[in-house]
């Protein structure tokens, strides 16, 4: 009776191994599909990730330090956004004038996001920090 009892446990392991094992062949063509939804639409949505930086040389105030290491001089930065490293998404429009700073290229900010909140653990990392 043991022994029965045994051999019908075995075989049922042995099923649901075989069942778990085929259903990995059964959808070869279905992969996982999440990104952080956050990142997915504001890329799609043609925002760009950015930091914002307190520059302070001399003519220089609030620039956006982007991923690549770009730097960009906003003109528009409303004051809500004047603080030194706060992760932000950007749309952008190039700026046709002169700046006393020069550190970094000219733009009207078209639209601008407060960036995943660091308490969630998801926010995107400043690559270019040293």
């Amino acid at each position: 009776m043991k022994n029965k009892l045994k051999n019908i446990a075995l075989l049922f392991v042995c099923l649901v191994f075989i069942s778990m094992l085929q259903s990995c062949f059964l959808f070869p063509g279905v992969k996982s599909t999440y990104t952080a939804p956050d990142q997915d639409t504001h890329e799609q949505n043609g925002f760009v990730k950015a930091t914002i930086i307190n520059y302070a040389l001399d003519g220089c105030g609030f620039m956006l330090l982007l991923e690549d290491g770009k730097k960009l001089e906003p003109v528009n930065l409303s004051e809500e956004f004047k603080k030194d490293s706060i992760k932000v998404w950007i749309k952008y429009q190039h700026y046709k004038g002169n700046s006393i700073c020069m550190a970094g290229e000219m733009v009207t900010v078209t639209a601008i996001e407060k960036g995943i909140s660091q308490a969630s653990g998801a926010q995107f990392q400043d690559k270019n920090k040293k």
